[in-house]
């Protein structure tokens, strides 16, 4: 009898499906009809395999076709259409995603935004479609690298449903993650294809997705260059769930950043390209306000964790704050630029509140003031063109050295430093800057290693003499 009761309610369904009348209801109705036998007798679902490419083709048929909002009775059919993929996705995984990818993989843009809309609809409620979850997010992936869409609108919803589902962490969801990322920029104001949505809503809605994504894949985006135009988003995000993280006690630990280097950034990167970004703080929107506040969330006294280090908490505590203050209360027309560099990078009278130097002295770590060294010295060629720019990775570089207590140390990287290019004249000021600096506290030891360097580039000719190098540094208090 069930047997038979399932076969009426399926003919009748499927004819009425196949042969629509001339009212939007008699769809609706054959739609009702099939999802109670499908709901009703999942058992049979053998049978219904038959007719599987037949029911697909006509449900996807009912979803491309252009709707007014004022049409009721077709909207109402081509949403029962979505409801009819979302209870036939868990049983016919496979089959639906094999007939979704070919209109994802044509130049049809109404067929693809329809394919990413069933996609959407068929991941936003359980069960989702786990068994072709590496195929779904490997296949939109595709898309988006070879360029093949017109309509963002359906692709970024498409993204913000797989966030939910977790599988942006699969094999090409990183791609996906950088395509959100990239509609984070200030919009441009050009014409859309009908039906999309404009550069600010686009912009608007992939902001607010952000924090669906895992905040290891956010962070990867941090140190880039060619994100610096999403720099705020990112930042506020991230301080937002770290700070969520550490309020509910599941702050995050970053132990990762030594075992898996080349995926996340290390701490020493972390602090480089944020302490650069806030050099220029009202650049790219003002990025230095949440640069810091990124850097104040990840301290250790706030994520519970060593996530840069674990002795700089009580100070970050206390010096981050204060800077931040300091820069919302100036703007761009008030802020003395020498002495907010100065607030930045070196200890050194008038200013006793510098942030990079007193955190590699609070660290007294030569292993890490090492590693930062070496970030620096990797980074500098890579940071804007502009002389200032090129300018400032080198005094970085000398305030650490300048807060290291190791001799040793000191002299290998000063050699290190004077045997880098210096083709350019901001390369030459800089390197002679960062000697200046480091001269402050460890004069003897830059006089060594200059007169080495010396006698390696004039090997036949007599060496200045220790007095004649000392004279050439006019060493004061508050040396910039």
């Amino acid at each position: 009898m069930a047997g038979d009761r399932f076969r009426g309610l399926w003919n009748e369904g499927y004819g009425l499906l196949l042969v629509p009348g001339d009212s939007g209801s008699t769809e609706t109705n054959c739609l009702c009809h099939l999802l109670d036998a499908v709901l009703c007798h999942r058992k049979w679902s053998k049978r219904l395999y038959h007719s599987l490419d037949n029911i697909l083709s006509t449900l996807f048929t009912q979803v491309c076709a252009k709707t007014e909002i004022s049409d009721t009775l077709s909207n109402w059919n081509q949403t029962s259409a979505l409801r009819a993929f979302q209870v036939l996705g868990p049983i016919y995984q496979e089959d639906i995603m094999a007939f979704l990818r070919k209109p994802m993989e044509g130049a049809e843009e109404v067929e693809c935004t329809a394919a990413l809309t069933v996609l959407r609809e068929v991941t936003q409620e359980p069960p989702h479609m786990d068994k072709v979850k590496d195929t779904m997010v490997q296949s939109v992936a595709l898309l988006i690298q070879e360029n093949n869409y017109q309509v963002k609108s359906p692709l970024l919803q498409l993204i913000r449903s797989f966030a939910c589902c977790g599988y942006l962490i699969l094999p090409g969801g990183s791609v996906l993650v950088d395509f959100l990322i990239r509609q984070c920029e200030l919009p441009v104001f050009t014409v859309n294809p009908e039906g999309d949505w404009d550069e600010e809503a686009v912009q608007v809605y992939s902001i607010n997705t952000l924090n669906l994504v895992p905040w290891k894949m956010l962070l990867q985006f941090v140190c880039p260059l060619e994100y610096v135009n999403t720099l705020i988003p990112i930042c506020k995000t991230l301080t937002s769930l770290f700070i969520k993280l550490g309020k509910g006690g599941l702050s995050p630990y970053l132990a990762e950043f030594h075992r898996q280097p080349t995926e996340l950034p290390t701490p020493q990167a972390l602090l480089l390209h944020l302490l650069v970004i806030s050099l220029y703080p009202y650049k790219h929107g003002g990025c230095g306000v949440v640069a810091l506040q990124l850097l104040h969330a990840l301290h250790p006294l706030n994520s519970l964790h060593p996530v840069i280090h674990s002795d700089l908490g009580q100070l970050w505590m206390e010096m981050i704050p204060e800077l931040i203050q300091y820069l919302e209360a100036h703007n761009e027309g008030t802020l003395e630029e020498e002495k907010w560099k100065n607030k930045l990078l070196q200890r050194l009278s008038p200013y006793p509140d510098q942030l990079l130097e007193r955190s590699v002295e609070a660290i007294m770590d030569d292993a890490w003031s090492c590693e930062l060294a070496n970030e620096i010295l990797v980074k500098s060629k890579s940071y804007s063109q502009r002389c200032q720019d090129k300018f400032f990775p080198y005094k970085f570089y000398g305030a650490v050295l300048r807060a290291s207590r190791n001799r040793d140390v000191v002299r290998e990287y000063l050699s290190i430093i004077l045997r880098t290019s210096q083709q350019e004249e901001a390369e030459r000021e800089g390197i002679a800057s960062a000697i200046s600096l480091v001269a402050t506290r460890h004069l003897k030891d830059i006089l060594v290693v200059l007169q080495e360097f010396i006698n390696i580039l004039n090997p036949d000719e007599s060496s200045p003499s220790e007095v004649q190098l000392t004279c050439c540094f006019t060493v004061k208090p508050g040396l910039k």
